[in-house]
């Protein structure tokens, strides 16, 4: 880049703070610790230091590093912190140092930047320059995650293109590295244990940076120091978060299977149990059409009609021993005399013609009022009707229907109610 102001300001709005790549680049500790011991008294280049992160984590552990840039913002940011790191090309540097003169050659995010000739001549180099047991580290951008396949690559206008972890690892064996490590990094930890994958853990989760990990052949004591950091564990691929999400999407459709396969059995046994409680209703209604039929051929039948005047007879006879059986032969005669009177008061209550007559002779009896009165009321016929509606009315006349008596002396009140208890008792001892 001609303007360095641009990319250092770029790196820091994309790439992070030195405290969060410092961090990640902990990773490769183990590394530099087994080197160390494999190779002591051995330094390293950093080629494309940057901001110096690397170089600063390294002088912390005691192992000595220079490092190598083109861009003198990132050295101004090495050299105020007092990091060793000079200007130059990548290549050229590797080209200028003496064979088998390093103990380790790394570049982080450098070789998406190289067309893959002069990539290819960067691992050449580097493998020259390593002593026995050397390592190479190249750190680039993972291309198995989708995002930063498709996007977050090319926020850097520098990139060249993506490299695969199968291609960039090819070609440090073909090289001749003798042992050869894609470590996959800054996924999420707890990514690959969770009860569920989306779609944007399918396109973000994989390990968006990787890197290839090459030693050159050295003595088995060398090697054998750098066995357990090549043992440690990988991130997370592509492929391996495709199947963790096949899984817990069959298991997912396992489950609704099994409680689609308990709810149906549920039904099932809800349909047999309603079947049931429905075939004693089945069995009742069938039988009461049954009846029904029967019933309706006995209707229909001639038999039927022809002892009609029996059951009649037997509905009377029935009536009867209902009465005595309540209030006895007396309660009976009552009861039929009701019966039989009860159409023809029916009539005199509605009739107009004899509301006259009846007025008259009330009038001329006015004693006969009440007795009438209760008869009426008795067979279930009031004086409301047409007939007796004028002539069963008070009598002012008459002692004891209607007439005002406080207006009268004491002792004519007291006369006048010795009359009315006198008319009572007549009155009753008529009535039996």
């Amino acid at each position: 880049m001609t303007d360095s102001g641009f990319y250092r300001a770029f790196e820091d709005r994309h790439r992070g703070s030195r405290e969060l790549i410092a961090g990640r680049l902990r990773a490769y500790l183990p590394f530099i610790r087994g080197l160390m011991e494999a190779i002591p008294g051995r330094g390293g280049v950093d080629l494309g230091c940057g901001r110096g992160e690397w170089l600063e984590l390294l002088a912390a552990e005691g192992f000595p590093c220079r490092g190598v840039d083109l861009d003198e913002g990132m050295l101004a940011d090495c050299r105020a912190r007092g990091l060793p790191a000079e200007r130059g090309d990548a290549i050229e540097w590797l080209r200028s140092q003496a064979d088998a003169s390093l103990a380790m050659v790394s570049a982080f995010h450098l070789v998406e930047h190289l067309p893959f000739n002069l990539l290819q001549t960067l691992v050449i180099e580097a493998k020259r320059v390593l002593a026995p047991s050397g390592l190479l580290i190249l750190e680039t951008p993972n291309p198995e995650n989708l995002a930063v396949a498709t996007e977050w690559f090319y926020l850097d206008p520098t990139h060249v293109r993506p490299l695969p972890p199968s291609l960039l690892s090819f070609l440090a064996e073909f090289q001749g590295f003798v042992r050869v490590r894609v470590l996959r990094l800054q996924h999420d930890p707890v990514l690959m244990s969770a009860d569920w994958i989306g779609a944007r853990d399918l396109l973000e989760g994989a390990s968006p940076d990787y890197a290839v990990i090459a030693q050159i052949a050295g003595q088995d004591p060398a090697l054998k120091a750098l066995d357990e950091a090549f043992a440690v564990e990988d991130g997370v691929s592509r492929s391996a978060l495709a199947d963790r999400a096949d899984y817990l999407v069959g298991k997912r459709f396992a489950e609704v299977n099994n409680r689609l396969a308990l709810g149906d059995a549920r039904v099932a046994e809800l349909v047999q149990r309603i079947a049931a409680l429905e075939a004693p209703n089945r069995a009742a209604a069938a039988l009461a059409e049954s009846r029904g039929r029967e019933l309706e051929a006995v209707y229909a039948s001639r038999s039927w009609r022809l002892t009609a005047p029996l059951r009649a007879v037997g509905r009377r006879f029935g009536w009867i021993a209902r009465q005595v059986r309540a209030s006895g032969v007396r309660g009976l005669l009552g009861a039929v005399t009701r019966a039989l009177l009860a159409r023809p008061l029916a009539r005199l209550r509605a009739s107009k013609r004899l509301d006259p007559l009846a007025g008259r002779i009330l009038r001329r009896f006015p004693g006969l009022r009440p007795r009438v009165r209760r008869i009426l009321s008795r067979y279930g016929v009031g004086a409301s009707g047409a007939a007796f509606s004028g002539a069963l009315r008070p009598d002012p006349a008459y002692p004891g229907h209607g007439f005002d008596s406080s207006e009268m002396s004491r002792t004519a009140r007291r006369v006048f109610r010795d009359l009315k208890i006198a008319n009572s008792r007549r009155e009753r001892s008529l009535e039996h």
